[in-house]
């Protein structure tokens, strides 16, 4: 059981690593931004 879940991290992981390095830079980028925006929203959905 725990050999499976090690596999299916590891799979999306060596896949991952495939990426040229500029689709991995956009792709942090990506989620930096979309982390900003979904924080502000939340923020403001508060007051």
């Amino acid at each position: 059981m725990k050999e499976e879940i090690i596999q299916s991290f590891t799979i999306p992981y060596n896949y991952f690593l495939t990426w040229p390095l500029w689709v991995k830079i956009l792709f942090f980028i990506g989620t930096i931004i979309f982390a900003i925006w979904f924080y502000l929203n939340a923020r403001v959905d508060v007051r």
